[in-house]
């Protein structure tokens, strides 16, 4: 038996049951990581467009089938050939030819050498003719690249021009959703794998199976970065790009120069990840060895030593701006620690800030947090966190330990190991990219430091750690390829950068 299977089936609940346009998006582009290309998915979509049209109109009728450029125009041009061999058919596209995406250009070239199906190309003023005489028309514009004005003149002649009892059928979203007066195809919709979110009230006849297995909700991809990713604003600066503030480093037995440059990692990571402002909070003990680490790192010191409960006022002062805070790494767990850790997360969670806690914070963890909180431990911690034993090796176990911690603590939980789950008590995610490169000193505190810069950055923190994970897992990969197996933290900061714009082809 598949190893993953028997969770899958039990998780699928802890998958989002409905989906915006941007989750749909990412949805696609994480099955296309599995192999599942969006021509596939077209195909599905052509046949679930048929099985459906068959139930409910007579053969021989004539249907007029709207296409825009991206994956539903893609959709409504396999319709097509599958509808040709019992209807007449004919179809009208809108948008130019060089915004059409791979899948919609494939079937719309297929229909060009089908002499059964009438296309007119380019229709947005042409539409009403072929209205006046349909039976029934599908509208397959919703996501349509287009301008506002084509997309309405094509709709409005619609409307104006099609007969009195012609069937009106939409693919996700009825066109013209939202936009002016007159502008929208009432019509009964035909949603694709699932119902997808919607301001205004929509007619779902039916929900299609597109052949989208629930892997592709549940595991990591380029679609969680894609929903993780806030693009900064032309006229931003750099502290409206993202503020971090990490706060760790400790003078202990292991040296300070080691428990510097756990929070240095972190912090240069955070950067890499697209925080355009990230702070370094580290005791005065080492100060001078955190500056070292790097002359992009912001450096303020508060405490000597160790950083304690009488320093949490001047480091909230310096932190109460920032848009995420990351906390714990080297700070040591000595009782003045632990407490100033306290407090810190106690006030982030009461201002409703955006916290990461990591490594030793997360022995400061004494009560409920909040949904603006994520948790990042390692087996050990874990369970001092009081989650319930588990096995990496068992997913399924692993993923039911993670859900309810998160339900417990009422925050995102991100559950280190081979294989990373990743929940907020609601929805579920798993990491299951990467290999044993990762299984060195330092990498924990860098996967911090990305979840900390992509949550500045506007994304929520599940939306973070389940990018992250996989960002962290793929640029490990990448990087391993070119140095060898043995790879070490500095290594993943130096490859954040080209994982990012990977993930982005």
């Amino acid at each position: 038996m598949n190893m993953h299977g028997e969770y899958l089936k039990a998780f699928a609940r802890y998958s989002r049951q409905r989906l915006s346009g941007k989750e749909w998006e990412a949805l696609l582009r994480n099955a296309e990581e599995m192999g599942i290309s969006q021509l596939q998915i077209t195909e599905a979509s052509g046949c679930a467009v048929f099985d459906f049209v068959s139930d409910r109109v007579r053969k021989g009728a004539k249907i007029l089938i709207l296409c825009g450029t991206g994956f539903l125009g893609g959709c409504g041009f396999a319709a097509a050939r599958y509808l040709c061999t019992e209807y007449n058919i004919a179809v009208a596209t809108i948008g130019a030819k060089a915004g059409y995406s791979d899948a919609a250009m494939k079937n719309r070239f297929i229909l060009q050498h089908l002499p059964s199906v009438g296309v007119l190309y380019d229709a947005a003023d042409e539409a009403g003719k072929f209205a006046s005489e349909a039976d029934v028309i599908i509208d397959a514009l919703a996501d349509i690249k287009e301008g506002d004005a084509e997309l309405g003149r094509i709709v409005m002649q619609v409307n104006r021009h099609k007969k009195k009892g012609c069937k009106m059928i939409s693919l996700d979203f009825p066109s013209g959703m939202g936009k002016k007066e007159g502008w929208i195809m009432k019509s009964e919709v035909l949603t694709l794998h699932k119902e997808k979110t919607s301001p205004y009230k929509i007619n779902i006849a039916k929900v299609a199976n597109v052949g989208i297995p629930a892997d592709v909700e549940l595991l990591c991809g380029p679609g969680d970065v894609k929903i993780a990713d806030v693009c900064r604003d032309v006229f931003t600066d750099k502290r409206g790009s993202g503020n971090v503030v990490v706060i760790g480093g400790s003078e202990s037995y292991h040296g300070a120069q080691v428990m510097a440059a756990e929070a240095a990692k972190c912090t240069l990571a955070a950067l890499r990840s697209g925080a355009g402002y990230a702070k370094l909070i580290v005791p005065k003990a080492v100060e001078s060895e955190a500056r070292a680490a790097s002359p992009n790192l912001i450096v303020k010191s508060f405490g000597e030593k160790h950083i304690g409960a009488e320093d949490v006022d001047g480091i909230w002062s310096e932190a109460r701006n920032a848009d995420c805070i990351v906390i714990g790494m080297g700070m040591g767990r000595l009782e003045e620690t632990i407490k100033a850790s306290v407090e810190i997360i106690d006030r982030s969670i009461e201002e409703g800030k955006k916290i990461v806690i990591d490594a030793d914070a997360i022995y400061a963890v004494k009560s409920r947090l909040s949904d603006c909180a994520i948790v990042t431990p390692q087996r050990n911690e874990f369970i001092k966190l009081g989650g319930m034993a588990y096995e990496d090796s068992n997913i399924c176990r692993k993923a039911e330990a993670t859900i309810r911690l998160a339900k417990k603590l009422g925050c995102t939980v991100l559950l280190k190991g081979h294989y990373t789950t990743i929940s907020d008590g609601g929805l579920l995610k798993v990491n299951i990219a990467g290999d044993q490169s990762l299984a060195t000193m330092g990498t924990g505190d860098v996967l911090s430091g990305i979840i900390g810069g992509i949550a500045a950055r506007g994304a929520s923190v599940f939306s973070s750690g389940a990018a992250a994970a996989y960002m962290h897992a793929k640029i490990g990969m990448m990087m391993s390829k070119r140095r060898g197996k043995y790879i070490i933290a500095a290594d993943i900061i130096e490859g954040i950068r080209e994982g990012f714009e990977e993930t982005k082809k």
